[in-house]
This record gives C-alpha cells, sequence and structure tokens, in this order.
C-alpha cells in the first residue's frame, strides 16, 4: 500500500501553531462537527468520492471580539469499506459579524458584566496538508496522494447558553499535490455540531 507519512509533521504543526496563539489569546472556543465531505481530484490517478461522515475538530484562539485564529484537524471515513478517504490539519483565521463572536465581560465597580451574542455568524480562510484515498486496487492495496490545501468556510453559530451553541459550517478547499502521486482537486464540506467557548 503507498501510503506516504506525515504524523510528525502533522504534529509538530498542530503543536507549534497551538503553542504560539495561545500566548495571545483571549478567550477559547471548541468546535466540533459532522456531516459530509465530497471530494474530486485529478491527476496520474482521479477520484471522485462523497463520504458521510465527515468529522471536524476545530479549536479557536480568540484575539478580539470579531477575529479568532484556529487549529483543525479532519478525517472523513467510509464505515461500509472501513476506509479512510480525507485526513488532514490546518490552520486558519475566523472573522465575526453581526455581533461579538466571544464572551465580552466589563467590570463595572463591584458587579461584572457579562454579554455574548445569541447567533454569530463568520467567515474564514485556512491552510494545511492533508492525505487523500485516490485510487482502489484492491482491498488491501490503495494509492494516497499528499496535498497542500487552501480553503474557505463559513458559518453560523446559535447559542444554547453562556459557553454551548449549535454550529453549521460550510467550506471549500483547493488541494495541490507535493508527493510522487501528485493529484490536485477541490472538496466541499458540510457539517452541523456543537461549540464549547470556555
Amino acid at each position: 500500500m503507498l501510503i506516504p507519512t506525515l504524523k510528525p509533521l502533522k504534529l509538530f504543526f498542530c503543536v507549534l501553531l497551538t503553542a504560539s496563539a495561545s500566548a495571545f489569546a483571549e478567550g477559547k472556543q471548541l468546535n466540533v462537527r459532522a456531516g459530509m465531505l465530497k471530494g474530486s481530484y485529478s491527476g496520474p490517478v482521479e477520484a471522485s468520492f462523497t463520504t458521510i461522515p465527515s468529522v471536524d475538530v476545530e479549536m479557536e484562539l480568540f484575539q478580539s471580539s470579531k477575529v479568532s485564529t484556529l487549529v483543525k484537524a479532519n478525517i472523513s471515513f467510509d464505515i461500509g469499506k472501513a476506509k479512510v478517504f480525507y485526513s488532514g490539519v490546518g490552520a486558519g483565521q475566523r472573522f465575526y459579524f453581526g455581533g461579538p463572536g466571544m464572551l465580552v465581560d466589563r467590570i463595572e465597580g463591584a458587579y461584572t458584566i457579562e454579554a455574548y451574542a445569541v447567533d454569530r455568524y463568520f467567515a474564514g480562510w485556512e491552510v494545511g496538508i492533508a492525505q487523500v484515498l485516490v485510487k482502489e486496487f484492491t482491498a488491501s492495496y490503495s494509492v494516497v496522494g499528499s496535498v497542500l490545501e487552501l480553503g474557505a468556510m463559513g458559518g453560523y453559530i446559535h447559542q444554547l447558553s453562556k459557553s454551548l451553541g449549535l454550529s453549521v459550517a460550510l467550506g471549500a478547499g483547493f488541494g495541490m499535490g507535493f508527493t510522487t502521486v501528485s493529484v490536485n482537486g477541490i472538496n466541499i464540506r458540510a457539517n452541523l455540531g456543537l461549540t464549547y467557548y470556555f
């Protein structure tokens, strides 16, 4: 099976970004969503697939009430075939509009006033690396390509409480191959899940 390993690079990438961004974060938010991923890749080998479930996990670090930096991991697999079709890590930035993106508190004498938006809208960009299953020859032999991805996302969060919210996100990414099996392509994601602010 031809599968390039990127585990050490993924781990280094995530630790570096999390550590550097935590130093200036004003608030943190964890997003866990599941949904669908549709991918289409071409090159020496061509692939097109739609998988459910696709799982996204993101950690956002707020620099202000309107801007956050995020690190993320995605995995998309076919339960019936027991195959991972897409896995990746990345980082990006998110911009909130229509209200603050994070909890805002202010001290007035002996009182602390806390405020948060019930409905939050966001859009942003992301960059990362991913591995894509581009061809299955047999149950035990398949070809995997690695890509550098640049993408955009947008979504909506409805707060159920000060910390917990329901979230929907849509995203699209363009991938450029950089390994022996060099494939280029796009993916589209639609996910629904929970957001926890702390």
